[in-house]
């Protein structure tokens, strides 16, 4: 079995048995929830796999677009096209439980202040945009444009990955491998970190392989890499740019987001 959307949702998908799984919302349809939850959400009874060509619009305070709570896969868009976007107050989309999957060719954004585009809770792959293509547009205007809380973290980049001043374009807890293809742009207050640790979980070496740019637009951070667990750093091409330097041991070692703190005002219950 299967859901797929036609039209305007203005009650939130929710996913609660297995005969749901996939969900597909089609082009120039619209999900959102007015009361203020997450416009699509999935609970532990399977790992969902979304895809969009329309808009999914988290409207709340604590509102995500998406929010997988057992793993799963989000698919935004599609190849040669950039229509598909996932929005969301609080996060754009947020897989936990499990690792999850983020394929975008369109746009993820979020706006609040300490929420992430995209936030993959138990570790997981983002890829942004395709080869030959600048498009594919993660942003937030409040945090990280991907943030991985816990478990290894990749992230392939041929389009745009952005944060404000006081985030990272792309941040691993523990670690993980960023490769940063020669049209893609990540920049942030740091451009990519890795290694902060969480809790009882030590950081770990990081890897970047960068073809394009990364920017950092914070003075008071500084690094366009920084791994702060050790690691490689690759800057290779013609057009291979990392503003602001690199470093394999960060000096301005800052502490994790603790998620979890802000996460109970949800009200799904399983």
């Amino acid at each position: 079995m299967a859901t797929t959307i036609f039209g305007t949702v203005t009650t939130g998908v929710t996913l609660t048995t297995a005969y749901q799984n996939p969900l597909s919302v089609t082009a120039n349809s619209y999900v959102t929830n007015t009361a203020g939850g997450d416009a699509v959400y999935g609970n532990t009874a399977a790992a969902w796999t979304v895809s969009n060509l329309g808009t999914i619009n988290g409207t709340g305070t604590s509102g995500t677009g998406i929010l997988l709570r057992a793993g799963g896969n989000v698919t935004n868009g599609a190849s040669g096209s950039t229509i598909g976007l996932i929005k969301g107050y609080f996060e754009g989309v947020v897989i936990e439980g499990s690792p999850g999957t983020v394929a975008n060719f369109g746009t993820i954004t979020s706006t609040r202040t300490n929420g992430a585009a995209i936030d993959l809770v138990a570790g997981g792959s983002v890829t942004n945009g395709q080869s030959g293509s600048a498009g594919g547009l993660i942003q937030s205007g409040g945090n990280d444009g991907v943030y991985v809380f816990t478990g290894a973290g990749t992230v392939t980049n041929f389009g745009t990955i952005q944060s404000n001043s006081s985030g990272a374009g792309v941040r691993f807890n523990i670690g993980g491998s960023v490769t940063n293809a020669i049209s893609g742009l990540i920049e942030g207050g740091v451009g990519v970190e890795t290694g902060i640790g969480v809790g009882t979980l030590a950081g770990a070496a990081g890897t970047v392989v960068n073809l394009g740019t990364i920017e950092a637009s914070s003075s008071a951070f500084g690094a366009g890499v920084d791994l702060l667990e050790g690691g490689s750093v690759t800057n290779g091409g013609l057009d291979g740019r990392v503003d602001r330097g690199s470093a394999e041991r960060g000096q301005h070692k800052r502490q994790p987001r603790h998620r979890r703190q802000f996460r109970d005002d949800r009200g799904h219950r399983d």
